[in-house]
Parts: structure tokens; C-alpha cells; sequence
């Protein structure tokens, strides 16, 4: 599973740690798993606000200037069931890769290989993502 895993998501032909699943990069679930300790570096100074909103969001989110887009992401899959929606999960994901792909293009004046390594996918993969999604001019 890992080989195709990376085969898939690997941006370029050689593999690098960054490359890997977030749950081989880390050794600490593994090593709370085995019973272990593993000595992590000393934690980055952080003001008392941001500690706090990093800490009220869920586990694995990320907080932006704009706020918490996991919490709007949620309301917004909240709105689409109480209205009945059907295979929310698909027309989210393709809104999501469409606006990534549209504003890596944008950052990148077009160039889809540095759009690609932007976002952290292969050259084929942008390109297939491109015409799957319908963004070509």
C-alpha cells in the first residue's frame, strides 16, 4: 500500500521524506503506540492568542488569517444535508481542487509545473486534474 501510495502521490521521481504519509514522517504516534519516548525538538515561541485559537481548533487543522476554514467547511457540508444534498463529499473535493489548481496557476502566471511542485503533486497529476475539472482556457 505504501509503494502505490507514493507512486500516486509523489510529485516528482525522487522521493522525498516530505513525500511520505504524514503518519511515517512523525515517530511520535508510533512511538506512543510501542510504548516509547521520542525526544522532539523545543516547541516555537507562539503569542498567547494564536496558542489559544490552535488550540480550540480540531486535531490536524490549521488556523489562517481568515479564520478557521475547517469550521466553515463544516457548516458549509452542514447546509448541503439539511437541504438534502446528494454526493456532497465529490462536489466539495472538486470545488476544493478547483480553486487550489486555479490559484496555483494564478500564483505561477500559468505554469503548471511550478503550480504542481506549489502544490505538491506530480506534473501528470495537475494536468489530468486540469482536464477532469475543466480549467483549461
Amino acid at each position: 500500500n505504501l509503494c502505490h501510495w507514493i507512486t500516486v502521490m509523489a510529485p516528482a521521481q525522487t522521493v522525498e521524506v516530505a513525500d511520505l504519509p504524514p503518519e511515517l514522517r512523525d515517530p511520535a504516534p508510533v512511538a506512543a503506540r510501542a510504548g516509547t519516548q521520542v525526544d522532539s525538538p523545543a516547541p516555537v515561541a507562539a503569542s498567547a492568542a494564536s496558542a489559544a485559537s490552535a488550540a480550540a481548533a480540531p486535531a490536524g487543522t490549521q488556523q489562517f488569517a481568515g479564520g478557521d476554514w475547517v469550521a466553515l467547511l463544516e457548516r458549509e457540508i452542514d447546509r448541503q444535508i439539511a437541504e438534502g444534498g446528494q454526493a456532497i463529499g465529490d462536489q466539495l473535493t472538486r470545488s476544493f481542487e478547483s480553486a487550489m489548481i486555479r490559484r496555483a496557476l494564478a500564483a505561477t502566471n500559468g505554469r503548471r509545473i511550478e503550480a504542481a511542485t506549489l502544490l505538491g503533486l506530480g506534473r501528470n497529476t495537475i494536468t489530468r486534474k486540469i482536464a477532469e475539472l475543466k480549467l483549461e482556457a
